[in-house]
């Protein structure tokens, strides 16, 4: 009997150590699981409240702080032209730079104020407390100072970025108003822009709506139409070419001058239909009536794939290319010149010419134009309207001309207003002049009558 009480009582022993063992095993597997419950609850939440590229708090986040607030201040930061640099070296290249511009921000904001990263190469700040709105204003005025430029250098090159930065002081919806100066501060190359009820216009934007329609609604019933500026030999008078000139006719049977649709074109992404149709209206008129035809496009026309290759197309099966000159603006944002080389290279070979437009009011690389192999640099018609009276204009005119005469460039004066300014153009030996002097802009039909 003693002998089978020990032999339970050691069963049991064992039996006791072997569930202390197992509870010992759950207790650890239940802390570990804990532990990767909170890690995986960390990350989501990570994921969800903040940027993956910089680990700062995101729009989610920034959301929550302010969703109670009946008013906040904010202030938005964004990269001036930083599409550029990221087509240009690359997604990689464009991560490093908004990763390095934002540690130079949160190194040059108050500490107080929390660095939200909202999206792309965009930043916020916000103030809740309403006894410092009024200081807001001041604040962002001293951060500006510091975060306007930023220097950044690696292996593909040294830049030095620009900043805009748009604010709502004390307000309801301050992000969306803050979002709104921004967008005017872009818009009209300010540095701050503060929101103001001024910068909401419901007259214009009633306007941009109606116009919207007029736009969609004229390039279905073929309301989009070239008017013809005549160019003229500047030392016979002799009219030897024509510039086109986009028209929209609207539903009245009014005709809008391109200020009126080309910007809202663009906002509405039919910019490339406008395109479309005046080039090959134009090549119709100049293949109809033999007659010699510029034609604008843009920088934006050649990056864009559609447009570039319906260009070449109608080139290739057309008899009248060697009629046409394309003329593109200097001021064009330019960010990759060999593609723009290329297409030059590509129509050329159709017998078309090429033709810089508003030579002098832009920042191009001069040498950069001169690979182009341009035949026409066209002078800046600010410079042209006061060459009867301005001496440094004159002199700009006459330096650019014999700069270009030099190279075998001809040269085509705008904004021909007097007798006065066609006579100083003449001294200086400018080959071609266009102006109301020379003659309006008008349709073919009203050319061919007259």
């Amino acid at each position: 009997m003693n002998k089978k009480l020990q032999n339970y009582l050691y069963t049991k022993e064992e039996y006791q150590k072997q569930l202390d063992e197992a509870n010992a095993k759950l207790s650890r597997y239940s802390k570990e699981l804990e532990q990767e419950v909170k890690k995986r609850t960390h990350e989501a939440l990570e994921h969800l409240l903040y940027h993956p590229l910089t680990k700062l708090p995101n729009r989610t986040n920034l959301l929550q702080q302010i969703e109670n607030l009946d008013r906040a201040s904010a202030a938005l930061f964004n990269i001036d032209n930083f599409v550029a640099y990221n087509d240009l070296f690359g997604a990689e290249v464009g991560d490093r730079i908004i990763k390095a511009y934002a540690k130079f921000l949160r190194e040059s904001i108050p500490l107080r104020y929390t660095l939200y990263h909202l999206q792309g190469d965009e930043f916020a700040i916000v103030e809740t407390d309403p006894k410092h709105h009024d200081h807001f204003k001041k604040r962002i005025e001293e951060i500006a100072k510091k975060v306007y430029e930023f220097h950044y250098l690696d292996l593909n090159g040294d830049f030095l970025l620009h900043l805009s930065i748009g604010v709502a002081v004390d307000t309801s919806d301050a992000l969306i108003k803050a979002d709104m100066a921004l967008k005017h501060a872009k818009k009209s190359k300010e540095r701050i822009v503060y929101f103001s009820d001024t910068l909401i216009k419901p007259q214009q934007i009633l306007a941009n709506i109606n116009m919207t329609k007029e736009l969609s609604q004229a390039i279905k019933e073929d309301r989009i139409i070239p008017y013809l500026q005549p160019i003229a030999e500047a030392e016979t008078g002799r009219i030897v070419k024509y510039e086109t000139l986009a028209r929209l006719i609207d539903s009245n049977g009014n005709i809008h001058p391109p200020k009126d649709f080309i910007p809202l074109a663009k906002t509405v992404k039919l910019y490339p239909e406008i395109t479309r149709i005046i080039f090959e209206k134009a090549l119709q008129i100049a293949q109809t009536y033999d007659i010699d035809i510029n034609v604008n496009i843009s920088a934006e026309d050649i990056k864009h794939h559609d447009t570039k290759e319906s260009i070449i197309r109608h080139l290739m099966h057309s008899k009248a290319a060697h009629h046409l000159t394309f003329e593109m603006l200097e001021t064009d944002e330019i960010d990759n010149y060999d593609d723009i080389r290329l297409f030059f290279t590509q129509i050329k070979t159709q017998g078309v010419k090429v033709a810089i437009d508003d030579f002098g009011s832009g920042y191009s690389n001069f040498a950069e134009i001169l690979k182009l192999h341009v035949d026409y640099l066209k002078l800046d018609g600010s410079f042209i309207e006061r060459l009867d009276r301005d001496e440094e204009a004159r002199e700009f005119v006459r330096v650019i001309n014999d700069l270009a005469h030099g190279l075998h460039i001809e040269t085509i004066a705008e904004f021909v207003t007097t007798e006065e300014i066609l006579q100083v153009l003449r001294e200086l030996n400018v080959d071609y002049v266009q102006g109301y002097l020379i003659g309006e802009p008008k349709s073919i039909e009203e050319i061919l009558a007259s």
